[in-house]
């Protein structure tokens, strides 16, 4: 077995969802877990209370969202929008202080055409090979400061998807591959209905992407338990850590090597954990 644990936009609201409830539930799974867990983190991290506009900005010091999710143990997270609030350096000084690849394969460097941050990494986990890919919502231009994003460009996520997937299928030969989007559904995931978004959400035309396996998205802050779309398994667990989403996936070794032979999943309550 392994497990996915998704959050997006966790800011510490103690009577909503925070860190320290999300620690608390990771680690029963860990305790209880049959295989492997990785914990995985959607976007929008960096922004989102007073509190961290004086951490960032006035004191200069260490992210505290960044030091709690090194604490917990994130295996990666998805660059987000809100990342750019308090602009690049701060961004910067951040990743270089979390000790997980903040991943997205659509920021490009506007010089060169080449992602600005990591657009994947690859986990080793008893002998499976799990791609994570990271994507952004393009819209950030519309939204962010110029000086903000100075020498980047939003590329499309459906086509960085489609460039890279190759790479973790063929290189990379992951047998398992989950892309961690910082987008919500253009379409609603239940229905298809079209919800007049699409300038910024992506992820009904990212589940499309051959070799997807898993989609955890975020951003629009909805409450979406895990469902399928065309074999994709997708989920986004609400805001400010209230949620976390669980996905067990079963894994089956054979001559073509590993397959999910099946899965289960829901979106867990972050204050439900056993104390």
């Amino acid at each position: 077995h392994g497990q996915v644990l998704p959050v997006d936009d966790t800011r510490g609201d103690a009577h909503k969802g925070s860190l320290a409830q999300v620690a608390t539930l990771v680690a029963e799974i860990r305790a209880e877990a049959a295989g492997p867990v990785l914990v995985l983190d959607s976007g929008d991290a960096l922004q989102g209370t007073p509190f961290e506009q004086f951490a960032h900005v006035r004191w200069g010091e260490p992210s505290p969202m960044i030091a709690a999710m090194n604490r917990i143990g994130y295996a990666a997270m998805a660059v987000g929008n809100h990342e750019f609030n308090f602009g690049l350096e701060v961004l910067r000084r951040a990743e270089a202080q979390a000790g997980f690849p903040m991943l997205s394969a659509n920021i490009l460097n506007e010089a060169t055409g080449e992602p600005a941050f990591p657009p994947y990494a690859v986990h080793e986990l008893d002998g499976l090979r799990v791609g994570l890919l990271g994507l952004t919502t393009p819209n950030i231009p519309g939204w962010e400061l110029p000086e903000h994003y100075r020498g980047l460009v939003f590329g499309d996520p459906e086509e960085a998807a489609r460039r890279w997937l190759p790479v973790l299928r063929g290189d990379e030969r992951c047998d398992v591959v989950i892309a961690l989007a910082h987008t919500g559904f253009e379409r609603d995931p239940a229905s298809g209905e079209p919800s007049g978004t699409a300038h910024e959400d992506y992820g009904w035309r990212i589940a499309q992407v051959p070799g997807i396996d898993v989609l955890l998205t975020g951003h629009t802050h909805r409450d979406i338990p895990p469902l399928t779309i065309g074999g994709v398994i997708v989920a986004q667990p609400s805001s400010r850590a209230r949620r976390l989403t669980r996905i067990d996936l079963d894994l089956e070794h054979g001559d073509a090597g590993w397959r999910i032979a099946g899965w289960q999943g829901e979106n867990l309550e972050t204050g439900t954990a056993a104390t």
